[in-house]
């Protein structure tokens, strides 16, 4: 599963995700 950084909180997130599971934000 690829990955990428959230913009908001830099935390890793799966590259589908909508919504960070961090920080809550919607994701671009």
């Amino acid at each position: 599963m690829a990955k990428r950084i959230c913009p908001f909180c830099k935390e890793k997130v799966k590259e589908n995700a909508t919504i960070c599971k961090h920080c809550g934000s919607k994701l671009p």
